[in-house]
């Protein structure tokens, strides 16, 4: 890449701090300023690109400062020192905070706009802190509430949990959290809760012609080519009619049910050093079949890579022989399995919308990672169907 390229590739990118920019220019062209002839050119153009980082940067700055302030004030918090967006595949939006002596994480709750059930889950927060769980406590603001609405959205704010992602492939850290999600699953109480307003599996089983019908007219409105969006769409009611040819709303409310994550996957499993020291992300809390919390967190924690959805098959086996072992799944639980995971993966209007309108730039992407997904669940029918054997 031509030193031109790079400067032109600096001016046009507007994801970068001020200071990293800068610091990343120097990187590229410190070896080229020992060159007397380019010299004179370069220190012009250090200083016309430095000059231009800095109004940009300090836009960007700006514009999240006016954004955030606002909310920090009602947790009696004055400018941070450093922000940074964690940027993730929720339509959430979710920044790092650092003070001199604190650091949190702010959360502006964009899938859950849903005061009851926030509230809910903070009834959950307590409850599982109190029962020793590793999850993120919800601070309270001033006033004493944990969730507060600021131009209209909903926030809440957390410490920040320093850890790392859980490795795939590695057993022991593989049966810390099949243990964590065993013990979950054995909640005998819990906080009466509202309806979790992303659980999609019911409304497929009581009314999936209507359901589809509006996912068809969600897709087909933001797909540009329509040829792909409709064979996206034949694609994806071939899954849809392979998981109700197996599961009625009849057989549905025979599984049995535990309080299940519904989102255990690496991303939000933390450890450090050798132990779990947060498990992250309740948006998808809800009272429902424990069976596809174990189909769900399967199928993303005993996969051979990130980024792919391929089992490691022994890792797999593994993980669902020690889970029935302790906790004894059915005949009628594992004949759902795949039924229940094809459902709760399938996209739906609402979120296609609401990650259109929040972050459009991952919608072409979450809607090749749903396919994919929806494509690979079928491995642990085969991985059932071996065990058996």
């Amino acid at each position: 890449m031509s030193w031109r390229h790079i400067i032109s590739r600096l001016l046009l990118n507007s994801n970068f701090s001020y200071l990293y920019m800068k610091n990343l220019f120097f990187v590229e062209f410190g070896n080229l300023l020992c060159y007397s002839r380019l010299r004179s050119i370069m220190v012009y153009y250090l200083n016309f690109i430095c000059e231009r980082l800095h109004k940009r940067g300090d836009n960007i700055e700006r514009n999240i400062y006016e954004k955030l302030l606002p909310v920090l004030k009602m947790y009696s918090l004055g400018s941070p020192i450093f922000v940074k967006e964690m940027n993730g595949a929720s339509p959430n939006n979710v920044w790092y905070i650092r003070y001199n002596d604190n650091e949190y994480v702010l959360r502006q709750c964009k899938r859950n706009h849903d005061y009851k059930w926030l509230q809910y889950i903070e009834r959950i927060n307590d409850y599982l802190l109190s029962m020793g769980f590793p999850v993120q406590p919800i601070l309270k603001t001033a006033q004493g509430n944990k969730t507060v609405l600021v131009c209209e959205s909903y926030w809440q704010l957390s410490p920040f949990i320093c850890g790392y992602e859980l490795q795939l492939g590695d057993t022991g850290q593989i049966n810390k959290a099949l243990n964590l999600l065993i013990r979950l699953h054995n909640i005998n109480y819990l906080p009466e809760n509202p309806s979790n307003p992303n659980e999609s599996v019911l409304q497929w089983l009581k009314n999936y012609s209507y359901y589809f019908d509006r996912l068809e007219k969600a897709i087909l409105y933001y797909y540009k080519n329509k040829e792909k969006a409709y064979d996206y769409l034949n694609k994806l009611s071939n899954h849809l009619e392979n998981s109700l040819a197996s599961l009625n709303l009849q057989k549905y409310h025979k599984l049995k049910k535990a309080y299940i994550h519904g989102d255990f996957h690496r991303g939000n499993i933390l450890f450090r050093n050798t132990e779990i020291v947060a498990i992250l992300d309740f948006d998808t809390f809800h009272y429902g079949p424990r069976i596809l919390d174990v189909a769900l967190a399967t199928l993303q924690l005993t996969k051979v890579r990130s980024g792919s959805f391929k089992l490691d098959s022994k890792i797999s086996k593994e993980f669902f022989s020690k889970y029935s072992a302790k906790q004894h799944i059915n005949e009628q639980e594992q004949a759902s399995m795949v039924p229940l995971l094809l459902l709760y993966l399938m996209p739906t209007e609402k979120y296609i919308y609401l990650l259109a309108e929040e972050k459009p730039h991952l919608l072409n992407w979450y809607m090749e990672w749903s396919l994919e997904a929806l494509t690979m669940s079928y491995q642990l029918k085969d991985i059932i169907k071996s065990m058996s054997a």
